[in-house]
């Protein structure tokens, strides 16, 4: 593909994000460095020669590149906010969902795994040492003492319910994807905003299970008919749903706030 071709999608993109909320454009360079720009300060990207790409801001400043230093321009949804340090996304549902997971620095990393109702990453995930196997309780968020996002990120952050994942299911568009060579999916609300859960499989025993094939994230509502077992959402590439698993097992959790 030639560089005026490259930079002609460069423009379709910015054209989209542009129309979309809340997004940041960076300039990729090949040692390594990266340089930042809000959208709303860009007005136009152009080739002042077939050899340098312009940034063209809107205070009438350019900015040029030559093209054998740029590795890619990266458009990236910024985030909606910040709830006590941590990012949100607003997807136009009833609760604002985190743009990673608990122990994840990145929204492609998978974080921590935490057995239901338990609130720190253990090696090992056993029937013998869960804490809330076969315990009869009631939907746990918002619980510091059993919720694994209250407990971890504090403020008003907690585990989704069974009600709120529903939303998430029905509301939002699923599309199967790979960020920064994780599998996953990118979730996409009414507001066009969307949040990326990677494909973390589960931990059982000491072995991580599926990575990279399904997700598997806790729920905070308990299995009324079974108190071995707990709500969680579950994804395959080819499907997206609520289920009921073993609380035993090590799962992900993906907060969300009010």
């Amino acid at each position: 593909m030639s560089r005026i071709a490259v930079l002609s999608v460069f423009v379709l993109t910015l054209l989209y994000a542009r129309a979309q909320e809340d997004y940041t454009m960076g300039v990729y360079l090949t040692d390594g460095s990266v340089v930042t720009y809000a959208l709303t300060d860009v007005d136009n990207i152009a080739n002042e020669s077939s050899t340098t790409m312009s940034v063209c801001l809107v205070d009438g400043t350019t900015e040029s590149y030559a093209f054998t230093v740029v590795d890619s321009v990266v458009f990236v949804q910024a985030p909606s906010g910040y709830i006590n340090g941590y990012e949100y996304v607003n997807l136009g549902l009833s609760v604002k969902w985190a743009t990673m997971n608990v122990g994840a620095s990145l929204p492609e990393e998978y974080g921590d795994y935490f057995a239901w109702g338990e609130t720190e990453p253990k090696g090992s995930y056993l029937g013998s040492n869960s804490v809330m196997l076969g315990v009869e309780t009631v939907d746990i968020a918002g619980d510091e003492y059993y919720d694994a996002a209250t407990a971890n990120w504090g403020g008003t952050w907690r585990m989704p319910t069974h009600a709120e994942c529903r939303e998430l299911l029905v509301r939002c568009t699923w599309t199967w994807t790979t960020l920064e060579g994780v599998n996953g999916y990118l979730v996409t609300g009414p507001r066009g905003n969307s949040i990326f859960l990677p494909a973390a499989g589960c931990y059982l025993g000491e072995s991580l299970c599926g990575a990279g094939t399904y997700g598997d994230y806790w729920l905070s509502t308990p299995d009324d008919n079974n108190t071995s077992s707990s709500y969680d959402l579950s994804f395959y590439s080819d499907c997206h749903y609520m289920n009921w698993l073993y609380r035993h097992y090590g799962r992900t959790v993906r907060p969300v706030s009010d």
